[in-house]
């Protein structure tokens, strides 16, 4: 995975299609219509290795701590397959600690003064690589393995040959196109530098590029590699990153039960390499930002149009992109079926939208009953939640409240807080809470310390690290602290 490159070569920066990609596309499938389930690395990773898409998955950034219990992963399949899936690596040190879907590589097997809190530039993971690849030679494992490796287009401008470099590098370690399954892709794409919109032109608006549902930052480079496959093989039928999980499960053979197989939202890709997933239009969303937070935009793509939703704003619009230039798609407003087309959009994302309500509901709901179990039974439950606008929502809370006869009077007040706030009073008239609100601002102080309490968090969930570096405990909050004060903490450069 590069992180943040176009599907398409562009000329005025760094973000271009990679010159590896076309070599690589000849003894590969391409899949040149490939949307991301979010124009974000965390959002977007995620997504794939679920096979559920981006915005069901939390309500927060900093409330981020992926729940293994609840989501199933590709991870976890794997292992219940045999597989060795500790070979992630991960070139930023936050993301490393968040992103759980992924086993990172043990630090036994990195270069010698490698630490957790390095940002890995791309020879650090290439060394990284080479060293873990030799030493894991010498003991000789028989299990198959499954490799993350993540690298950095930015400001290097030799990133097409490092990754070259690098699956030459699996095919000298037995990594065969006979035996392995290679995925060459990004995270997301990046606005055109035609358009302006720099990463110094963002900095100076204090934006991100991640609020862009143009093409060039949904739709991502996406060539699959594997045995017997039809070598040059190019496919336009429009996909999704979520086809990923239910392709890799069909090329390994693996066991999935039933109940698994239901809840993957994506379709094999062997399907439209053998032209029998052709029949139907396919209606593709991707989301930037999670439920709780401002700015959220969403899109829902076609072949022909698409559909973009400000939930700010509570607002919509429809492009053409039937002859889109990856850079800015042609509003459709004098077509006169305009309305129509927009009204099956919007229905569909009235449908999507309902069913990432009901699961973080499903998800609140495991929590709360988690949190009465661990309590003594003399506590009666009360919900602060009044006149409610959603019927599933209030369904929910009734049957919940049904377990309350096994309580005596005595209360405890569930009240919902942070993040989830936005979530909930989404859906109802009155909320009591108790919780200063978390914003994307300048507040310095509240801030810092939400974000130093969210890498305490983190580490609690994540012991490999604990035990593999303990100085990470003072470390990273003192890495977080130098950020807010603007001071560098010795971060390595691509160069």
């Amino acid at each position: 995975m590069v992180d943040s490159v176009r599907r398409h070569h562009t000329n005025g920066d760094d973000r271009s299609r990679l010159d590896f990609m076309d070599e690589f596309a000849e003894s590969a499938v391409e899949f040149k219509n490939c949307v991301t389930s979010a124009p974000s690395t965390l959002m977007s990773l995620s997504a794939s290795l679920t096979g559920i898409p981006a915005y069901f998955l939390a309500q927060n950034y900093r409330d981020f701590q992926f729940n293994t219990d609840f989501f199933f992963t590709f991870n976890k399949l794997l292992k219940k397959n045999g597989y060795e899936t500790d070979r992630a690596v991960i070139m930023h040190p936050e993301v490393r600690l968040k992103l759980k879907q992924f086993d990172p590589l043990p630090k036994k097997y990195w270069p010698k003064k490698y630490k957790h809190i390095d940002w890995f530039n791309n020879r650090m993971i290439f060394k990284t690589l080479k060293e873990s690849l030799k030493q894991l030679a010498q003991e000789d494992i028989k299990n198959p393995s499954f490799w993350f490796v993540d690298y950095n287009c930015r400001k290097d401008k030799d990133i097409s040959n490092i990754v070259s470099d690098t699956i030459k590098l699996f095919e000298d370690y037995g990594y065969q196109e006979d035996n392995t399954v290679f995925l060459l892709s990004s995270d997301h794409g990046y606005p055109n530098p035609n358009t302006d919109i720099t990463p110094e032109y963002l900095a100076s608006k204090k934006m991100t590029h991640d609020v862009f549902m143009t093409d060039d930052n949904i739709m991502i480079p996406f060539l699959l590699k594997y045995p017997n496959c039809t070598k040059g093989l190019k496919v336009d039928e429009l996909i999704s990153t979520l086809d990923l999980f239910p392709t890799l499960i069909e090329l390994l053979g693996l066991e999935v039960k039933p109940e698994y197989q239901i809840k993957l939202h994506g379709r094999s890709l062997l399907g439209y390499v053998n032209n029998s997933n052709l029949s139907d239009q396919r209606f593709i969303r991707t989301d930037a930002r999670w439920q709780g937070q401002p700015g959220r935009l969403t899109a829902i793509r076609s072949d022909k149009h698409k559909y973009v939703y400000d939930h700010d704003n509570q607002s919509g619009e429809l492009f053409d992109i039937s002859k889109n230039d990856n850079v800015s798609p042609e509003k459709i407003y004098e077509k006169e079926d305009y309305d129509k087309v927009k009204n099956v959009f919007h229905k569909e994302f009235v449908k999507t939208e309902n069913q990432a309500n009901k699961l973080q509901l499903d998800y609140l709901g495991q929590q709360v009953f988690n949190f009465i179990s661990e309590n003594p039974k003399q506590y009666k439950f009360d919900f602060r939640l009044e006149e409610w606008e959603n019927n599933y929502i209030e369904k929910y809370l009734m049957h919940l409240n049904a377990h309350n006869d096994i309580f005596s009077k005595k209360k405890i007040i569930l009240i919902q807080y942070g993040s989830d706030l936005d979530f909930v009073t989404r859906n109802s008239n009155k909320c009591f809470y108790q919780s200063g609100r978390y914003k994307d601002d300048e507040r310095f102080t509240n801030k810092m310390f939400l974000r130093i309490s969210e890498i305490f968090k983190a580490f609690k969930l994540s012991k490999s690290y604990w035990s593999e570096e303990r100085s990470l405990i003072f470390t990273f909050p003192i890495y977080f602290i130098k950020g807010f004060l603007k001071i560098p903490f010795n971060q390595k450069t691509s160069s």
